[in-house]
């Protein structure tokens, strides 16, 4: 039995996931009392070794995709976030699962525990950002993408969330880190179809 198997069926013992439609008020406290009630929870995928995973249709048009980790300090979240715009490709390192997207692009998460996190380093192909919002606890960002992918730490391979395009064409997505009460939300809004034109700063709005 290969090495890579081996790790698949030991992360998969060790690191069980379910799947169901639990609401972590965490969650759905990021969003604005208005924003709440045009959510509907699509899945939350919760393991021992990991924060929940939520996914959201919002307005009947749009995904959201909700992830935290833990802060490793109390650092102020420009210095967390390190950003640049080049290629990423999944790591044969690790061991991911594909969470439920849309069908114009996919989106992948790392298997197995997550450490705290002291930094985070956001790749991207595609267009250069737009920053929506940046303060001391809020970044919001808009841009189109061919593949993103977010890493920690001194790590910037073995990516922890990765998400391509289906096709050649760029996709618009709005991209949110908050930082509150020890841990770093990961907020990721795609469309579910193309028939609505995007707003660049509906994430932050319905946040906020």
């Amino acid at each position: 039995m290969g090495i890579g198997i081996l790790r698949i069926l030991y992360i998969r013992h060790y690191d069980h996931e379910t799947s169901s439609k639990t609401v972590f008020d965490a969650y759905n406290n990021l969003f604005s009392k208005s924003a709440q009630e045009k959510l509907k929870i699509l899945s939350t995928i919760q393991s021992k070794h990991r924060e929940p995973e939520s996914n959201y249709v919002y307005d009947s048009s749009y995904n959201v995709f909700v992830f935290r980790v833990k802060l490793a300090d109390s650092i102020e979240l420009e210095k967390i976030i390190n950003i640049k715009n080049e290629n990423s490709v999944i790591s044969l390192k690790a061991v991911y699962r594909a969470l439920p997207s849309p069908d114009n692009f996919e989106i992948d998460k790392k298997e197995g525990k997550t450490d705290s996190v002291a930094k985070l380093n956001y790749r991207f192909e595609g267009s250069p950002i737009r920053t929506i919002a940046k303060n001391d606890s809020v970044i919001c960002q808009y841009l189109k993408f061919k593949n993103m992918s977010v890493s920690y730490n001194d790590d910037n391979t073995t990516y922890d969330i990765i998400a391509k395009v289906n096709d050649s064409r760029d996709i618009p997505i709005s991209v949110e880190f908050i930082k509150r009460g020890g841990f770093l939300y990961i907020m990721l809004l795609t469309q579910l179809t193309t028939n609505n034109e995007f707003q660049a700063d509906l994430l932050y709005k319905i946040t906020n």
